[in-house]
């Protein structure tokens, strides 16, 4: 019974050097396990796979949505959609849907787990009010229940439930012995496996066999142990025919008595199986192996291809990532995993096609792709894959070793930077308004020209004035910044690019959330700088807001300031978190802060969306995402202590 539920969970992986002459047979089987994810699609109508990848893009807190549309950045961002009133989206929420099936088959199937559970439990507690209820002493070491109703003896782990008048038979010690046989192999134990089973597989008419054979292999076993004991036959068998026939069984138990006694009378008179009987037992081996073959999911892989029979066809090596290195060809970076393809058209891309695909010998099925089926063909030349994309024209992809579009894009010379890892990493979708640059070992790129202290800020004046004028306001600093670097450097460089009034950055991270592999390229947390302090600028005092203000530092436990966070602005809506860090401080720590400041504050807008608008805060319009940021404001100043 637990081999049968493990079995299906069982990935195994297999090396052999050729799986041609098997592979029509089990492609067969394949079809089957297809047939499982084509009901679904055909009863869930929301079971069509999304053919983009889902991401959140970034947004600077406090900053009006208002960016151009240019020839650099044509691409739909949520800072170019529509303002949309609450009116429209109820509207569209009305609209009539499709009946799913699917869910109402859940619905069904849990209703029937309800239905079972408390089946089990109401047996369960009528045998725990049976013994309370009634006399029961310990006898030859069990526990005897003693029972008023004309019901057959039974066992129940270590009770013994008996008809007083029972126990007046001369036949009893044979009855008791039965009984014994039961509890010492825990045969209760059995059934109450088989009883859990079956309440979460009722629909599966096997299991309610499988009670019926565990119950009648379990009176085989103790039938022949009594005899074994010394008891004779025929007076055991007149036992079972004189006295109980007729009387009604109990689930969940081993009666003394069940309706098929005259099985049992025949399995004891039978002769013991020959030793040519016994070899078909081993029948049971390649029927185990058919059935395991079948049932788990076995990956089988050759150095050409792999093959699933949980799919009907071969798949060959793919999985993985593929560059293009052929300008002016389709697709920059290809992503394999299994039976999903995504697409990274171009370098400064961040929209990513998803796609559900089937491979075939010389060619991919692509499913349920505008409702309808769409074919790819390609080949293999040497190690490169070659793709077309239409009758003509195609592309050759050289497979990589890469993990994610972070590690096959950045330039070659920068690809020692290691990023940290952060929870509230967002998009930064405005490629066209963006430029790089680079912070490692104690220096300065920007693009891919090395830079001093001193001519750092010439060479990003000049970067910045390829931008169109018109576009300036929006533009992005991008960071790819060491974890390890001292915040001395980062401040340094924070302090000439709010001399440059370029006070928009974006810092380079690796997602820690489910964002595409093909999208890291892209992936930041935003930091809108202050600007530089102006003449006649009134500073606060501190003291006058002491009791709005929380301090927050890099050297504290990163949960315990969290919580301590969340809190302080629940309590305080006005609230200011002073970040206090010292140049020594590395940057992966004093980032760590930021994205925690993020995380409470999206938690935050989270739980009140929902509870308003019923949906999370990164699903709202733009309009209502703003009235948000007013409730749950972005309030961090920053400072660092070993200046003044």
């Amino acid at each position: 019974m637990v081999v049968s539920l493990i079995l299906p969970a069982i990935h195994v992986s297999i090396k052999i050097s050729s799986i041609e002459p098997i592979h029509d047979s089990v492609s067969e089987i394949g079809k089957i396990r297809s047939y499982y994810a084509e009901l679904i699609s055909k009863t869930d109508p929301e079971f069509t796979p999304k053919h983009y990848a889902k991401y959140e893009p970034l947004i600077y807190e406090g900053e009006e949505l208002q960016v151009r549309n240019t020839p650099h950045n044509n691409s739909t961002s949520s800072t170019d959609e529509i303002k949309v009133s609450m009116d429209s989206m109820q509207y569209t929420s009305t609209e009539k849907k499709a009946i799913n099936v699917a869910l109402i088959i859940l619905i069904v199937y849990f209703a029937g787990v309800a239905f079972f559970s408390i089946r089990l439990l109401l047996l369960t507690r009528w045998l725990f009010r049976t013994i309370k209820n009634n006399p029961h002493s310990l006898k030859d070491g069990q526990m005897m229940v003693l029972l008023h109703e004309q019901i057959p003896p039974f066992s129940f782990f270590k009770y013994i439930f008996v008809n007083k008048e029972a126990t007046l038979l001369k036949e009893f010690e044979q009855i008791l012995a039965h009984e014994k046989i039961h509890i010492r192999q825990r045969h209760s134990l059995d059934l109450f496996i088989a009883h859990g089973i079956t309440v979460f597989m009722w629909f599966n008419p096997l299991t309610w066999q499988l009670q019926k054979a565990i119950k009648t292999t379990h009176e085989y076993i103790a039938d022949s142990k009594v005899v074994n004991l010394g008891y004779e036959l025929f007076d055991y068998q007149s036992l079972l025919l004189s006295h109980l026939v007729g009387i009604p069984s109990i689930e969940l138990v081993n009666n003394f008595n069940l309706l098929f006694i005259k099985k049992r009378i025949v399995m004891m008179t039978k002769n013991k199986s020959s030793f040519n009987a016994k070899l078909k037992a081993l029948l049971i081996i390649p029927t185990a192996l058919v059935v395991f073959f079948l049932f788990a999911n076995l990956t089988i892989n050759t150095p050409l291809f792999n093959f699933t029979n949980f799919g009907t066809e071969k798949m060959y090596n793919l999985d993985g990532i593929w560059e293009n290195k052929h300008p002016g060809t389709f697709g920059k970076l290809l992503n394999f995993n299994g039976t999903s393809l995504s697409i990274l058209e171009k370098a400064d891309d961040v929209q990513v096609v998803d796609l559900s695909i089937t491979i075939k010998d010389d060619e991919f099925t692509i499913m349920n792709y505008g409702n309808t089926e769409l074919s790819l063909k390609y080949q293999f030349v040497g190690e490169e894959l070659k793709i077309w994309w239409n009758d003509t024209k195609y592309s050759m992809y050289s497979k990589t070793n890469y993990t994610n579009s972070y590690e096959a894009l950045i330039p070659k010379e920068f690809i020692d930077i290691e990023l940290p890892q952060m929870d509230e990493s967002k998009i930064l979708d405005q490629p066209g308004l963006t430029y790089n640059i680079y912070v490692y070992s104690d220096k300065y790129f920007v693009e891919n020209k090395q830079c001093n202290f001193e001519t750092i800020k010439e060479t990003i004046q000049k970067r910045i004035s390829l931008f169109n004028v018109l576009d300036r306001p929006y533009v992005s600093s991008r960071l790819y910044i060491d974890k390890n670097t001292q915040m001395k450097a980062v401040h340094e460089l924070y302090k000439i690019l709010r001399e440059l009034q370029l006070n928009k950055v974006a810092l380079a991270t690796i997602p820690a959330n489910n964002t595409s592999v093909l999208q890291y390229h892209s992936s930041a947390i935003p930091q809108k700088l202050p600007p530089l302090m102006k003449d006649g600028l009134a500073i606060s005092n501190k003291a006058s807001i002491s009791d709005r203000i929380i301090v927050l530092s890099p050297d504290k436990n990163i949960t315990d300031l969290e919580i301590e966070l969340e809190k302080f602005i629940q309590e305080t809506p006005d609230y200011v978190a002073s970040f206090e860090w010292e140049n020594a401080t590395k940057y992966a720590d004093y980032l760590a802060v930021i994205d925690m400041t993020y995380r409470v504050l999206f938690k935050l807008r989270d739980s009140y969306a929902i509870s308003t608008h019923g949906m999370k805060y990164s699903d709202l319009p733009v309009n209502l995402q703003k009235e948000l940021r007013k409730k749950y404001p972005m309030r961090l100043s920053q400072t660092n202590l070993n200046e003044e």
